[in-house]
């Protein structure tokens, strides 16, 4: 196996390690381990801001005209935007595999567009401590990754993919001072926490505020955890208004953590944050999205009739839901992952990174 293995110093480098033990060119195809897609990737190790280790998989094609980060949703996530189920406390059962941003991943390829895919701080391979993983944090993170890929692609255009919680990360990245040349959103959640749990209350969060069997909660006991604190306790009153010690649920045991930086975080307007960004951004939401209000789209088109947001398009699909797969009616949100994203969303999706990327 290779690894890429990003050094942040002074003068930057990359060191290749191979069996060999020999350096390789990165702008070749023919770098590191061959996925069951059949494209090659290359194994890669970036340090954060604050040291920990990050580590994913880059694929670049010989032709390669543009890169892509994706940025991850909430909870544990890996490179490819699934959710972690080597987090046993979170997923004790294991979850079904989405691989939506291996799927992004394939698609962009063949356009001759790289991804530099990461499992998110304190997932997979990846190093960091769950409970201190706020959203400045994983933004931080994001602007490391950036400013890197710049100093060793210079000149090549690089965009940032936000997925749902992702998409707010990819906002207050930019905040902060990340300079993507364009940023894409999808599914993002770009209003304040309360409101978002509010939509979900009545859709993603209802299984398990109805679940007497206990079903739900012994698959997913840190899902139900979070949705019962927030629904059925005081855990969004505090977050508003205090500074107290908040608990999650962790191998069985509820754990102290000494702060509610994490949670309030989530009260920030990502429409506020959006409206600050002059790179091209272009939005996508599913008409069927349990977890996120498409109808911010509409929110975001009036506004535009107004003169804001006039970098910004918005993309609408019907009858896909918050990873753009098309609704099967009985199925819920965690089993409907393993089905295949929509070629159409694929389709769009590389038709959007062409025109901003001027192919």
């Amino acid at each position: 196996m290779r690894i890429l293995r990003l050094t942040l110093l002074s003068t930057p480098f990359i060191s290749c390690m191979s069996n060999a033990g020999k350096c390789a060119d990165l702008n070749t195809a023919q770098l590191g381990d061959q996925p069951s897609s059949g494209i090659p990737e290359t194994s890669f190790e970036v340090p954060s801001f604050d040291g920990v280790r990050l580590r994913g998989s880059m694929a670049i094609p010989s032709q390669l005209r543009a890169l892509v980060i994706p940025i991850h949703g909430s909870f544990c996530q890996d490179r490819n935007g699934d959710l972690d189920s080597s987090s046993l406390w979170m997923y004790p059962e294991g979850t079904p595999k989405r691989l939506l941003f291996l799927d992004m991943s394939n698609a962009l390829y063949q356009e001759g567009v790289g991804t530099f895919r990461y499992d998110k701080r304190a997932s997979g391979k990846s190093e960091g401590v769950y409970e201190d993983t706020t959203l400045t944090v994983l933004a931080q993170d994001v602007t490391v990754i950036l400013n890197e890929m710049r100093k060793q692609f210079p000149g090549l255009p690089i965009g940032i993919i936000g997925q749902s919680e992702g998409g707010l990360v990819a906002l207050k990245a930019y905040d902060l001072g990340a300079r993507p040349d364009f940023i894409l959103l999808q599914s993002p959640a770009l209003l304040p926490f309360d409101q978002i749990l509010e939509y979900q209350k009545t859709r993603a969060a209802q299984p398990f505020l109805v679940d007497r069997s206990g079903t739900l909660e012994k698959k997913y006991p840190y899902a139900a955890a979070f949705f019962k604190a927030m629904y059925e306790g005081d855990m969004l009153n505090r977050i508003r208004s205090t500074d107290d010690q908040y608990y999650e649920l962790k191998n069985g045991e509820w754990s102290v953590i000494t702060s509610l930086t994490k949670y309030r975080e989530y009260m920030w307007s990502g429409l506020d944050l959006l409206k600050k960004v002059k790179v091209p951004v272009a939005v996508f939401f599913g008409s069927k999205d349990l977890n996120v209000n498409p109808d911010v789209s509409k929110m975001i088109w009036d506004e535009q009739a107004h003169g804001s947001y006039l970098n910004v398009e918005v993309q609408l699909f019907e009858g896909l839901e918050h990873s753009f797969r098309e609704v099967k009616e009985g199925k819920g949100f965690f089993e409907s992952l393993s089905d295949p994203v929509s070629p159409r969303y694929l389709q769009a999706l590389k038709d959007t990174v062409n025109r901003l990327t001027r192919r």
